[in-house]
């Protein structure tokens, strides 16, 4: 693409999405340095905050923030040390020693971000989501985070009641990842009393039956699929159900670009119930949530071609 400059990706090294990403920035010739930040013990990275930054990966490629035009911040995990760390508390200090450093490239004016890592952890906040959302007029489940079991009613809906955690609740066991989805339960599942005086979560009125919508916002542009019904309330509990293309009405598509902009971003997953009259509803938004499924399968959403469209725009 002509004026584009180089685009500076920051992710991991599993992260397929970035991969179809970088060949499509490729097939147009724009010169992509991916950083998986796993292996940064083996790059050369210095920030000036708010001056200039530049990297260096172990084969002398390097990126600076007067050659980059845009910088997606997509899935960076910590570095691995390259000695033994004596404790988890060694470890938790090293992994905000890289934090710190790597979000400090954002501080430096010049290059776009897709998105700031500050606007994405500030998104990932569910009840500003919520707050947002209903601002712009989105229809939103009432929503209760509580620990008081007698306070559950107040959003039920003939006894019945969504629960879920009020943040993303995954964690690494010896049985491997686990993770905590969104429940339907009935009056006599509510979580005792005494189990949830130790810690809250949030409680939502059920849209159900319902469809799945998944929004994805890059930009100002926006793409829309539906899932084939199913019993599961979480459609991530089945995650081989084909997607299809979906068209959300103008004011629809107009209030989740809106609604991504005013979380500061330039990418956004929304999760959309749609009720058996057609209405639908905010479930919640990811601001860096995945994508890849939409853009192959049934779906085919245009979506790696509009991210590198937005990666090769200049300016901050």
């Amino acid at each position: 693409m002509p004026g584009a400059r180089q685009v500076l990706i920051i992710t991991n090294e599993q992260d397929l999405a970035a991969d179809l990403v970088v060949l499509a920035l490729e097939r147009r010739s724009v010169d992509v340095l991916r950083c998986n930040t796993e292996r940064l013990t083996g790059w050369r990275m210095t920030v000036r905050p708010g001056l200039a930054w530049r990297l260096e990966d172990r084969f002398g490629r390097t990126a600076s923030s007067e050659t980059t035009s845009s910088v997606w911040w997509r899935r960076p995990q910590a570095p691995t040390p390259s000695v033994a760390l004596a404790s988890a508390s060694q470890q938790a200090a090293f992994d905000a020693q890289w934090q710190s450093t790597v979000e400090a490239l954002a501080s430096v004016p010049g290059p776009r971000w897709v998105s700031r890592p500050a606007a994405i952890r500030a998104a990932e906040n569910k009840a500003a989501q919520l707050s947002v959302a209903a601002r712009l007029g989105f229809r939103v489940p009432p929503t209760a985070w509580t620990n008081d079991r007698s306070a559950i009613a107040t959003v039920a809906a003939d006894g019945t009641v969504v629960a879920k955690p009020v943040t993303t609740a995954a964690w690494d066991d010896d049985d491997g990842p686990a993770f905590v989805f969104a429940q339907l339960l009935d009056a006599h599942e509510f979580p005792r009393e005494e189990d949830l005086a130790l810690l809250p979560a949030a409680f939502q009125r059920p849209v159900w039956p319902k469809l799945d919508v998944r929004v994805t916002v890059v930009g100002t542009q926006v793409f829309a699929a539906v899932v084939e019904p199913d019993s599961e309330l979480d459609w991530r509990l089945k995650p081989d159900r084909a997607w299809t293309p979906h068209t959300l009405p103008a004011p629809e598509a107009e209030r989740c670009a809106r609604l991504v902009a005013d979380l500061g971003l330039r990418f956004g997953g929304i999760d959309l119930a749609v009720d058996a009259t057609g209405d639908a509803w905010f479930i919640e938004v990811n601001p860096n949530g995945e994508w890849g499924w939409l853009a192959q399968g049934h779906a085919q959403l245009p979506i790696v071609e509009t991210l590198a469209d937005d990666l090769t725009l200049r300016g901050a």
